[in-house]
C-alpha cells in the first residue's frame, strides 16, 4: 500500500536574537490511507511545527514532505488540523 502522507527526514529551525532553535530534527513517518494520526508530548517539543510543516504553512529545513505521491510545494488545501486551543472563535 503506498503512503498517502510520507514526512521524510523532516528538519525546522528557527533563527533570530543571534541563536537558532532546532524544533524538529529528522524527523519520518508514513501514513497510509483511513489512518487516523495523534500528535501529543510535552509543550515547545515541535507538535505544532510539525503540522505546520505538513500543510505546508512553513516550509522544513530540511527533509521532504510528500502527499499522494507529490512533494509538497506551498500550502496544501486538502490537509487541515485543530488545535487544542480555541482559536477560531478568539472571542468565546
Amino acid at each position: 500500500m503506498t503512503s498517502i502522507l510520507s514526512i521524510q527526514n523532516v528538519s525546522r529551525a528557527f533563527y533570530g536574537r543571534g541563536r537558532v532553535v532546532q524544533a524538529l530534527s529528522d524527523v519520518s513517518l508514513d501514513l497510509e490511507a483511513g489512518e487516523f494520526l495523534t500528535i501529543v508530548g510535552p509543550s515547545g517539543c515541535g507538535k505544532s511545527t510539525l503540522l505546520n510543516v505538513v500543510s505546508g504553512l512553513m516550509p522544513a529545513s530540511e527533509g521532504a514532505v510528500v502527499f499522494k505521491g507529490r512533494p509538497l510545494a506551498g500550502v496544501n488545501h486538502q490537509i487541515g488540523y485543530v488545535t487544542q486551543a480555541d482559536n477560531l472563535y478568539p472571542w468565546l
